[in-house]
Parts: structure tokens; C-alpha cells; sequence
């Protein structure tokens, strides 16, 4: 998650006007859409630093699957984190 934080800082540079709340509180708003399962691995992974080897002795994971389920959880929360960030547009808007 440093890349998506270095993002965000990056724009609250851009827009010093406050616009760096609203994209915690998206982020926040991505993870709450995942699985638990994948927010808690994500949690240790990315804001303790914990090893998969760690997170795995904590979940009941072998270490590989920790490993592949953080790349999924990775990209999901991408993926809520873009689609909540995106301004809607097209046929409802008035």
C-alpha cells in the first residue's frame, strides 16, 4: 500500500484544499467491501510489515497462499478503491 499512499500524497500536493480526507475515507470504504480474511492479511502485511510466514502461523495460511491471496487483495482493493474514488457520470445524472 506505499505505492497507493504515495499516490494520495501526491494528489494531497496537487489539491492542498483538504482532498487527501476524502481519498482515506475511500480507502477506508475499499477495504470495508473486501472479505475479513483478505483485510486482515493486507492489515499485517502492509501496515505492520509482518511476513507471510507471520501472517500464516496468525491466519492457519501456508506462507504461499498468504503470498497469493495478498496479490488478490492488492488488486481488489485497487479495483473498490478506483471505482469508489470515480465521479459517476453518464445517464442518471440530471
Amino acid at each position: 500500500m506505499e505505492a497507493l499512499d504515495q499516490g494520495l500524497v501526491d494528489g494531497a500536493l496537487r489539491n492542498p484544499e483538504g482532498e487527501i480526507a476524502d481519498q482515506h475515507e475511500n480507502l477506508a470504504s475499499a477495504m470495508e467491501v473486501l472479505p475479513e480474511l483478505w483485510r486482515t492479511v493486507l492489515w499485517h502485511a502492509e501496515v505492520m510489515g509482518e511476513s507471510p510466514s507471520r501472517i500464516g502461523a496468525l491466519t492457519g495460511l501456508p506462507p504461499q497462499s498468504v503470498s497469493a491471496l495478498l496479490v488478490r487483495a492488492r488488486t481488489s482493493l485497487r479495483e473498490a478503491h478506483a471505482a469508489i474514488s470515480e465521479p459517476v457520470t453518464g445517464a442518471f445524472m440530471s
